[in-house]
């Protein structure tokens, strides 16, 4: 019922005029009719690939984040059959196989230098190999020996390998300095010989970074309740 507030007459709920005075009865409206939930508006063709972008972003980061726990796996339990296989071998088996990948680059420079229409730049980086021999075996060996001793002995040698770590790469680092100041030479790009005397003034602080970060690593290790090696073992 609709009381009238003009004569305070009763009239039924739906009546719109008063049925003794004639005056105009309000009618209350329930809030859910008052106040309608608006829809959402339509997305346009750039929300939506904006959409599909963020989605195809989540999806990928934790498709990378699964291949590369995979890959960390797999490559651990590689390395622990490796040991087991080979023991104290696996380091010499390890350096032997990268030096004669590094044998066969360097034959394979020999040959591209004979048909090559820049026979002298392969020919100087072959000479540069053959002549710099040593220094790529002893770096070949120190990391594959380097690698064994943390698989092996993680707890102590996780303090030496940075110092062994550091100067791995600064070798490496100066052997590409040096292959692209014979590529600056040869093939008449000074912008490479710029960029090999920058790399070589780097060295230094290279060595300092790789020092830097393979401590954070180890500290970190040490102090990471999930990293903590059982009792007894090396």
């Amino acid at each position: 019922m609709t009381v009238c507030p003009g004569c305070g007459r009763e009239n039924v709920a739906d009546a719109r005029f008063c049925n003794s005075c004639g005056a105009l009865l309000v009618v209350e409206e329930t809030s859910a009719q008052a106040e309608p939930v608006p829809s959402p508006p339509p997305q346009g063709p750039d929300q939506q690939m904006g959409e599909f972008g963020r989605k195809l972003g989540e999806d990928l980061g934790q498709m990378g984040k699964a291949i590369g726990a995979e890959v960390e796996r797999a490559g651990r339990e590689f390395g622990n059959w490796w040991d087991r296989t080979f023991g104290m071998l696996a380091p010499v088996i390890s350096g032997l196989i990268g030096v004669v990948v590094f044998l066969i680059l360097i034959l394979v420079a020999d040959a591209i230098a004979t048909v090559s229409d820049h026979r002298r730049f392969w020919g100087d980086l072959a000479d540069f190999g053959w002549t710099h021999l040593w220094l790529l075996i002893g770096l070949i060996f120190a990391g594959s020996f380097s690698d064994y001793f943390l698989r092996r002995y993680r707890r102590t040698y996780r303090w030496i390998r940075p110092v062994v770590t550091g100067l791995v790469t600064v070798g490496w680092f100066w052997i590409f300095a040096q292959v692209l100041r014979i590529a600056g030479s040869d093939l008449r790009h000074p912008q490479l010989g710029d960029l090999a005397s920058f790399v070589e003034l780097m060295l230094p602080v290279i060595f300092a970074l790789a020092l830097a970060i393979g401590y954070l690593i180890a500290l970190l290790s040490y102090m990471g309740p999930e990293h903590r090696w059982p009792r007894g073992s090396m």
